[in-house]
């Protein structure tokens, strides 16, 4: 035998009185208020259009201020640290198998520098090197791009 409990009113907005099935039953189904409420919370405010001009410039000045920041930091870059290209040509380069048949690293606005593998009195291809001078040049600039 369940508990009497006394009828409700409607939480969402009070459009009757109802005979709760658990204790905390507090929205009508008859009404569907409890997906009323839900969709209530989910909804955004009432849409505010400005159209204000003065908000306007402020945000296209915020817009060009942020534009004229990165392009300063950019040209700062650009005069105070080294950039270097660099292409590589291999043989089959995965896990231990391919060689390094040259390499080309060219500063940017200066000289050219490659290396070549060579093939020592033995017979067998060196890579060797070509690596070292590959590392050794590479690590003396501060950005590279491939």
């Amino acid at each position: 035998m369940g508990t009497i409990r006394p009828q409700v009113r409607c939480v969402y907005d009070g459009c009757c009185e109802f005979d709760p099935q658990s204790h905390n039953h507090i929205h009508c189904t008859e009404h569907k208020c409890k997906r009323r409420a839900e969709n209530a919370k989910k909804r955004l405010g009432k849409e505010v259009t400005i159209h204000d001009p003065e908000t306007w410039e402020l945000q296209d000045k915020r817009k060009y201020a942020l534009a004229d920041k990165v392009r300063a930091r950019n040209e700062w870059i650009l005069q105070n640290r080294s950039f270097a290209f660099f292409d590589i040509e291999t043989t089959n380069l995965e896990a231990s198998i391919g060689m390094i048949l040259c390499a080309c690293v060219k500063d940017m606005g200066g000289d050219t520098f490659t290396a070549v593998s060579s093939i020592p009195d033995g017979g067998y291809m060196d890579d060797h090197e070509t690596v070292l001078q590959l590392r050794d040049w590479l690590e003396s600039y501060d950005y590279v791009c491939t």
